[in-house]
């Protein structure tokens, strides 16, 4: 699910400029996941090697888990979500017949994985520590790899997307459609491989299995390593 946020426009004629947010918070588990959407800002980090200390939650996120039923190791939650440097850009144009029309186009789009540590929780009553961590970062790595290949999309989309319509709305409207569905894309096909990952694994409890992800997902950040920022 993603969330769009108008941050403003620039000037009533000419040149009109719309920062865009589209968000997604993951709950990515050892047991279970759940999808949910906030845009609220938590203690956000970047991909790279998570630690116990990362999960900070004293219970799990609503709606994830039976309080007090501590089955599962531990709950991730990730957001890809937009830079604040992402812009659309609307301007007027001028009719031979007097008429106003108005065309767009993306100045710049990009998109970044976080966890956010204030909503991961982690099950005091987990023992195998160093296994949890790692199915949690397949999870993290997963999201990474999704919004890498989002920035490589996003390159194609800025390059050749380009609306006309007969009012500014329209416009924004429509560039801001396009950007959701080349989101939703991505996001629909990362959530398949976290419920892939998570049944293929039974859940974090098939060593083998979780070892062969780990090595894929490693191979894919490298090979994405250049879409990272």
């Amino acid at each position: 699910m993603a969330c769009t946020r108008n941050a403003g426009a620039l000037g009533r004629r000419g040149l009109l400029a719309v920062v865009v947010l589209f968000l997604v918070c993951g709950t990515l588990t050892a047991t279970a996941q759940k999808e949910q959407s906030s845009a609220g800002s938590g203690d956000l980090i970047r991909h790279r090697t998570l630690e116990r200390a990362d999960f900070k939650a004293e219970e799990p996120p609503r709606g994830t888990i039976a309080r007090g039923n501590y089955e599962l190791a531990a709950i991730t939650c990730i957001q890809v979500r937009t830079e604040p440097s992402v812009s659309m850009q609307v301007g007027s144009i001028g009719e031979s017949s007097g008429d106003e029309r108005y065309e767009g186009w993306l100045g710049h789009l990009r998109f970044r994985a976080f966890m956010d540590r204030d909503c991961s929780w982690w099950n005091p009553s987990t023992r195998n520590a160093e296994y949890t961590l790692q199915h949690e970062q397949i999870h993290f790595g997963i999201r990474e790899v999704a919004a890498r290949r989002l920035n490589q999309a996003a390159e194609n989309l800025v390059t050749e997307l380009h609306v006309t319509a007969d009012s500014e709305e329209e416009v924004v409207q429509r560039l801001k459609a396009r950007v959701a569905a080349l989101f939703d894309e991505h996001n629909d096909a990362a959530l398949r491989r976290t419920q892939d990952f998570d049944g293929d694994t039974s859940h974090g409890r098939d060593d083998e299995r979780q070892r062969q992800w780990w090595l894929l997902i490693e191979r894919e950040l490298r090979e994405t390593e250049s879409w990272r920022d």
